[in-house]
């Protein structure tokens, strides 16, 4: 017996405990995968065709050119520094997942990425294979339109559970002979989609580790650069951890990225009625107070854009309950200048020097013909910017899972750069128009 208890004792003594299992993803797996598509769209939006795009047809638009700003290289440099933000936001959502990886190199990888911004690096000596990098891709596009159909899975699943429940009282109460039949045929659908979602689940990221997820675990493409940031953690530890980037534009207008702080987790804030990662990025923030989206008017300016639109393109004539819900729709600011042009165009007609009252029905048709089509000439460069900061807060809405790998749009071409002085300008002369045409309608 002591011989018994004492080997006990020594294999519990020299006994070394097997590795756990790895963790996976399970429910964080939703997102990963935004940030998978994060860096997807990233890498689609330097491709050759997307940045023809942008010089030769989103830069050189007249809406941006003439509301936000003329000169290229502002632009070009604002374009450059607000993927850079969307890199950085990439790069704390995988620091995130590091944190819980069981590799070294993965979970010291914030302090690889600032030790790169910062210059610690030498990045000439990084290898850049292309075709290794298109594998990734598209296996992360794999894992995406996986993990998408899973989410879509399990919401239509718990939708049947919910009615199957409701059904199941049904049946016990006995409302009528042939429930029967369906609430099995019910419940035949129920274990379809529950081996759909299992299905789903093991070739989606819902399975995976977070060493495989956060590295991918590309091993020709990441043994060949993990040798550059095979740092002591001694070395690490004495670096100054100051980091993060501060956008600064200096007289000539391009944009430099200076130390500032070491966060790599942003902050997330609101904007608009819908909960949007914007006021923790820079180039947002960098709007001066001259502009739309520097004084916060870029979503309300966009609706009065977009419901002037559709008046102006409208058939049929332009009612009154229209016109009162636009006005309403206005800021106090452009309500004002709308009225003092109103005003100043009624005394150049009670003057004469614009006359319309006493026209013919000739002339009054083509004085309404000549004003649409003003409005619709302004409406067409206008419009696009209103549409595409709908569709900015849209894809960066925290509360709407998409999971798109496409290029996103920029912030210059919205309404958030756009001057207000401008932007107003053009709204009025558009307003004034319509309602030109309104007093003529009244008057037939």
């Amino acid at each position: 017996m002591a011989r018994c208890q004492g080997s006990t004792l020594c294999f519990t003594f020299f006994h070394i405990e097997e590795p756990s299992p790895l963790e996976t993803l399970g429910i964080l797996s939703f997102d990963a995968v935004k940030t998978m598509c994060r860096l997807v769209s990233l890498y689609k939006s330097l491709t050759d065709v997307e940045i023809h795009k942008l010089r030769r047809h989103v830069i050189k638009s007249r809406g941006v050119a003439n509301l936000n700003s003329p000169d290229e290289c502002f632009l070009l440099n604002l374009a450059c520094a607000e993927r850079l933000e969307d890199l950085n936001l990439a790069a704390a959502a995988v620091s995130r997942l590091g944190s819980r990886c069981s590799s070294k190199s993965l979970i010291h990888f914030d302090a690889v990425y600032a030790d790169m911004k910062n210059g610690g690096v030498d990045l000439k000596k990084l290898e850049f294979g292309t075709k290794n990098v298109e594998k990734v891709i598209e296996k992360m596009e794999k894992l995406v339109s996986a993990t998408r159909n899973l989410l879509n899975s399990m919401e239509s699943l718990s939708e049947m559970e919910v009615s199957e429940k409701k059904m199941q009282r049904w049946r016990t109460m006995r409302v009528n002979n042939g429930l029967k039949v369906k609430v099995e045929c019910f419940n035949d659908r129920i274990i379809f989609h529950k081996r759909q979602v299992q299905y789903y689940k093991q070739i989606s990221l819902w399975n995976l580790t977070f060493d495989k997820v956060a590295g991918m675990e590309h091993s020709e493409l990441y043994k060949i650069n993990i040798s550059i940031f095979d740092k002591e953690e001694e070395s690490l530890k004495k670096k100054n951890k100051n980091d993060g980037y501060v956008l600064k534009c200096n007289k000539v207008g391009v944009i430099h990225f200076h130390s500032h702080s070491h966060s790599l987790v942003p902050a997330v804030d609101t904007f608009g009625n819908g909960k949007v990662a914007a006021t923790n990025n820079i180039v947002f923030r960098l709007a001066p107070g001259t502009t739309v989206g520097g004084v916060g008017l870029s979503q309300r300016y966009a609706n009065v854009i977009l419901f002037t639109e559709r008046i102006v393109h409208a058939a049929a004539a332009i009612g009154e309950d229209a016109r009162k819900l636009l006005y309403e729709m206005l800021p106090e600011g452009l309500q004002i200048k709308l009225r003092g042009k109103l005003r100043e165009k009624w005394l150049k007609w009670e003057e004469g020097v614009d006359s319309l009252v006493g026209e013919e029905e000739e002339g009054k048709s083509k004085a309404m013909e000549r004003w649409r089509d003003a409005a619709e000439e302004v409406m067409e460069w206008l419009a696009p910017l209103a549409h595409d900061t709908l569709k900015w807060q849209a894809e960066r809405n925290l509360e709407k899972l998409k999971f798109e790998t496409k290029p996103t749009v920029l912030l210059l071409q919205t309404l958030h750069y756009s001057n207000l002085e401008k932007v107003d300008e053009a709204i009025v002369d558009v307003l004034v128009g319509m309602s030109c045409i309104y007093w003529c309608q009244k008057q037939w």
